[in-house]
């Protein structure tokens, strides 16, 4: 039997190895594909230089072009460290049983 739960085990670690291995490969192409397409860097929209690590400039845009909420927005301000994503997830389950 421990023969058997070895043999399980070494499978499994391989296998975490192949999909590691994949994941490597993307994480190059990717980073490939940001230089290729401008997806890193810098742009200025309206006098201002934006990081491309954070905003594209369709973002940009739409932010510009706001003009009122609608009723059923939901605004989610947090300092950095303090849960946001702890919250977002709250704020989506909360959303989705509403729905």
């Amino acid at each position: 039997m421990m023969a058997v739960t070895n043999t399980i085990r070494n499978y499994f670690l391989l296998f975490l190895l192949y999909i590691n291995s994949w994941i490597d490969y993307f994480k190059v192409k990717l980073g490939v594909l940001k230089v290729k397409y401008g997806l890193v860097g810098h742009f200025e929209k309206n006098g201002i230089i934006w990081s491309r690590n954070l905003h594209t400039e369709r973002m940009v845009d739409a932010a510009v072009g706001f003009t009122e909420f609608k009723p059923d927005d939901v605004i989610l301000a947090a300092y950095p460290k303090a849960g946001t994503n702890f919250t977002v997830g709250i704020i989506m389950s909360i959303y989705r049983r509403k729905v």
